[in-house]
């Protein structure tokens, strides 16, 4: 997903200077903190939920429901950004 978003925002079609480049980069480098925590719970529990606990599995599913909780409120936070005047300043 974070390589999506590399594409959907381009920034290798921006000036590696310009202040919509830094902030396209600011955005991607937040939503992989939660995007990687995701991933790396969903990894353990294809690989190993057969030996786990109830207890450690319990924690996990938090893990993956905060992780997501925190996705989803930097993304409604971004949609309410006036985008169109990031480039101007």
């Amino acid at each position: 997903m974070a390589k999506e978003l590399d594409q959907m925002i381009s920034l290798r079609q921006l000036p590696p200077d310009s202040s919509l480049a830094a902030f396209a980069k600011a955005i991607v480098h937040d939503l992989r903190n939660p995007l990687s925590t995701i991933i790396g719970f969903a990894d353990i529990l294809s690989r190993d939920r057969q030996g786990m606990t109830e207890e450690q599995l319990d924690n996990i599913a938090s893990g993956i429901l905060e992780a997501g909780d925190q996705l989803e409120e930097m993304l409604k936070t971004i949609s309410h950004w006036p985008l169109q005047d990031i480039g101007s300043r």
